[in-house]
């Protein structure tokens, strides 16, 4: 596929430059680049309906023309090919097993060229060196990914994993610090309370001749102390 017109001027002499480069051998061409916002909503809306791949909010995407941030007569954006199908893994989330050497040979050949990925998930969308990365919101139900291979998916895995972990424990001790707080607040409120009977009581003992005696109010005060006490 011929780059359009509407292409971004030097956003299309780097990607023909890049295809021309030698180590590429002649393998890649260019699949798409600009489209219509009708076009973006119905690419957006098969998307999020699992019918199709991903695809940028209408209004938003590289391959509009006129899209902000440069709202002009181009679009600036380009996904490429190989001739006779990509290599594995171009998709990321889907990828098994370490990155695919011809997707860094063709990382390596665009940044030559002044060209960078921009969509984390994609190894074969390719923008001008500087230019924001895509957000693509994930479908209703799923997570976002990162752009990571091979073995660091599980290590991802893994950290999200210990997180979730990590956020139970966080729970469970929050809840048993509640519940000591609680005690606690029980324990101040009986602590008073007992202190208001010691300062009542505490008059009575003193006018008291038989001590701590059984039927003496120092008697009474001791077995209700330690009531509370062992209740506690």
């Amino acid at each position: 596929m011929a780059l359009s017109l509407t292409v971004y001027p030097e956003h299309r002499r780097r990607v023909e430059a890049a295809l021309a480069d030698p180590r590429l051998g002649g393998r890649w061409y260019v699949v798409s680049a600009c489209r219509s916002n009708e076009l973006q909503k119905r690419l957006y809306a098969d998307y999020l309906a699992g019918r199709g791949p991903l695809a940028a909010i209408p209004g938003r995407s590289p391959h509009e023309i006129g899209a902000p941030p440069w709202r002009d007569a181009f679009c600036h954006a380009t996904d490429l090919g190989r001739h006779g199908g990509n290599p594995p893994g171009g998709y990321i989330p889907n990828r098994k097993g370490p990155r695919h050497p011809e997707w860094a040979l063709l990382e390596q050949v665009c940044n030559d060229h002044g060209l960078v990925r921009t969509v984390q998930k994609e190894e074969w969308h390719v923008q001008l060196s500087g230019s924001a990365p895509v957000h693509i919101p994930p479908r209703p139900g799923e997570t976002e990914y990162l752009d990571l291979t091979g073995d660091e998916h599980q290590l991802l895995q893994s950290a999200q994993e210990q997180a979730v972990e990590a956020r139970r424990l966080a729970v469970e001790q929050a809840k048993r610090t509640a519940a000591v707080e609680t005690k606690l607040d029980r324990l101040d409120m009986l602590v008073t309370g007992l202190f208001d009977d010691l300062v009542s009581d505490g008059r009575d003992i003193l006018a008291d001749h038989h001590g701590v005696g059984r039927n003496t109010p120092g008697r009474r005060l001791l077995e209700r102390i330690s009531s509370q006490v062992h209740r506690t």
